[in-house]
């Protein structure tokens, strides 16, 4: 089994699961990436990426309540925005030259590409993945 069935059966998984932990939210829709083999030298600057990630909200175009910031060095990185329909979180795994971005909202308005495009462009991935749902 390929290392890309085994990503699609774990977001078919978690989307499922978010599915059902969301649902009392009205969460209906969920975008999520995996970059892999990323610019190492970038995806260690957690600060940057924290500066990317904020610049990049607005990207969504839904209106942002609050947002966080976990950083535990050499392991990774954590950001998580709390928007007014939904949520975005961008976690990175420098060991591992790898994040994953997981947005869930229910606004059709909501402009994931976008967002997606602006951590790509700075991560510079050799591959990425993607998973959609509902499907368009």
């Amino acid at each position: 089994m390929s290392f890309k069935d085994v990503f699609i059966i774990l977001v078919i998984t978690f989307s499922k699961n978010i599915q059902a932990a969301n649902q009392s939210h009205g969460y209906e829709k969920y975008y999520l990436s995996h970059y892999r083999d990323c610019d190492k030298l970038k995806i260690s600057d957690h600060n940057e990426i924290m500066l990317l990630f904020i610049r990049s909200l607005p990207l969504l175009e839904i209106p942002i309540i609050d947002f966080e910031f976990d950083d535990f060095g050499e392991s990774g990185f954590f950001a998580n925005a709390y928007l007014a329909d939904g949520t975005a979180t961008f976690c990175i795994y420098p060991a591992t030259n790898s994040c994953f971005l997981d947005i869930c909202f229910s606004d059709k308005k909501c402009n994931c590409s976008a967002f997606n495009r602006s951590l790509y462009e700075y991560m510079q991935p050799k591959n990425i993945s993607f998973y959609k749902m509902p499907q368009e």
